[in-house]
């Protein structure tokens, strides 16, 4: 939140909660905990009784934590995989610039779904559909 407070001066910046966290986790140096498809595994089992079995991308807002749902599970886990797969060149292989373009198109005025897909070439849609098969084939690679 504080990349996008300091480009948007103000403190409710528009992206989604799983973005915003995200790039604050990868900014602080991550926490590299979901290393492999069996890592990934493990998390999707966790949370075979929530919707989306854990998938972040279906965190908008605050609200949409599940119920119970291990929260710090998703900051250390699954948002910390996500910023690295759509920055790595084994990845979706995108820049910190074009994080910083998200930013700048809501500061002027778009939504968060047209500033991700403008930047980073996938709808937000399409992304929460293909999480799971996007994050295995990533640690697949690696």
């Amino acid at each position: 939140m504080a990349v996008g407070f300091l480009i948007e001066d103000y403190w409710n910046l528009g992206t989604d909660v799983w973005f915003s966290e995200a790039i604050a986790i990868y900014c602080g140096g991550g926490f590299n905990i979901i290393k492999t498809v069996k890592d990934l595994e493990a998390w999707i089992k966790a949370n075979e009784n929530y919707p989306g079995k854990g998938n972040p991308i279906m965190i908008h807002v605050w609200e949409d934590f599940p119920e119970g749902a291990d929260i710090h599970g998703y900051y250390s886990k699954v948002f910390d995989i996500t910023m690295k797969y759509l920055l790595d060149p084994k990845g979706l292989n995108k820049s910190i610039r074009d994080v910083l373009n998200v930013f700048y198109d809501i500061r002027d005025g778009y939504s968060f779904d047209y500033a991700f897909q403008r930047n980073f070439g996938l709808s937000l849609e399409v992304f929460e559909d293909e999480y799971y098969d996007r994050i295995m084939a990533y640690l697949t690679n690696l």
